[in-house]
């Protein structure tokens, strides 16, 4: 299954046209990633975080298409971003792409980028993609002592 995850960093229109989105991809909103999600023209399915940048009129509106969401709270170990991709591995994702999680705020996109080497993510392709780049890491576990 593919992952969409979408959080609130900055986000072009025409990003949606720089790869597929298909039907079956679950798109899962870091909280007010939602927004962004539907500039994309991608509906959400879970909406995860705290919705502390999420208006009350679109939570409504998510509510009422049957959107689930999964709040957690302020203070936590764990930025809504890291909660929305360990989600998405617990719903049996074997790739992730991330939008919306590069440039607007330094804390947050170290905090994505790190996200990247996570244990969690093991055996699954995550590609962060914005406007003019796109990031994943590529183990090699061919590599032996010696080489």
């Amino acid at each position: 299954m593919r992952a969409i995850v979408v959080a609130k960093g900055h986000v072009q229109k025409g990003l949606s046209k720089l790869f597929s989105f298909g039907p079956q991809d679950e798109i899962i909103c870091v909280d007010g990633g939602a927004h962004n999600a539907l500039e994309l023209g991608l509906r959400p399915s879970v909406v995860i975080g705290d919705m502390d940048s999420l208006d009350e009129r679109l939570l409504k509106e998510l509510r009422e298409e049957g959107c689930i969401f999964i709040t957690h709270e302020r203070e936590k170990d764990k930025v809504d971003t890291q909660l929305a991709v360990e989600y998405a591995v617990e719903r049996g994702a074997d790739e992730i792409i991330m939008v919306g999680v590069l440039g607007s705020r330094l804390e947050h996109t170290l905090a994505n980028l790190y996200l990247l080497a996570s244990t969690v993510l093991k055996g699954v392709k995550v590609r962060m993609i914005d406007e003019v780049q796109e990031i994943y890491v590529f183990y090699d576990f061919g590599i032996s002592e010696g080489r």
